[in-house]
């Protein structure tokens, strides 16, 4: 029972556009969705800002899966205008919509429908990705962005599939962002995949009390 009254409260608390503005520091034009980032995004925008506290600059940025709001890229830029970002996502409509936050920001993104890397060319020194981990088993009733949530059997289908190639659009310094929470995917499945595309894991950011990480990975 609590743990349905705090989602239910979360909820609420991340469909204000007020609350929204003030911890990401952006201005919000618009939504499609009442939601606009999850308890993993905020453990990656933490990393995003650890990493600038600690002097580490990323000169291009890709933003997967960017949602209706690029609300990652448009933080980083924020943060950090000087670097190239690239926000990405699958939906036609997600990507016309953070367009238009992103003019309402003033903020210099380039956009790209894409389904992972499928449209992607160039290579980057970072690419975040919060990426669709809830297994289909969870799956109540059917909406229209689906791809956002759900990923197969145990959740991971999303996660192997990018960092598949993941590689292939990295500097040679570059890094990942991967933000997963382990609630649905247990760390040891994590772990195996990453071993498995053989990735070095730098590091584990947490933000508690949640069960969201962000593995820090290399080549």
């Amino acid at each position: 029972m609590m743990g349905k009254f705090y989602k239910i409260l979360l909820d609420i608390i991340r469909s204000i556009d007020l609350l929204t503005e003030i911890i990401w520091k952006i201005k919000i034009k618009k939504k499609i969705l009442p939601i606009t980032y999850d308890l993993t995004s905020l453990v990656i925008k933490k990393a995003l800002e650890e990493y600038n506290n600690r002097g580490i600059k990323f000169n291009s940025y890709l933003d997967m899966g960017c949602g209706q709001i690029a609300i990652l890229g448009l933080f980083q830029k924020k943060m950090c205008p000087d670097t190239k970002t690239t926000s990405a996502d699958i939906y036609e409509k997600f990507i016309s919509n953070a367009k238009q936050n992103a003019l309402a920001n003033k903020t210099n993104i380039n956009f790209v429908l894409s389904d992972l890397f499928s449209n992607i060319t160039n290579k980057y020194d970072l690419i975040s990705f919060n990426p669709p981990y809830v297994p289909i088993a969870y799956k109540k009733k059917s909406f229209d962005y689906e791809k956002i949530s759900y990923a197969g059997e145990d959740g991971t289908d999303a996660i192997s599939k990018f960092l598949k190639n993941a590689k292939n659009y990295m500097t040679n310094n570059g890094l990942i962002f991967l933000g997963v929470n382990l609630f649905y995917v247990s760390l040891n499945n994590l772990q195996n995949i990453v071993n498995n595309f053989e990735y070095k894991v730098v590091e584990t950011i947490k933000k508690k009390p949640h069960n969201c990480i962000v593995l820090i990975l290399k080549q």
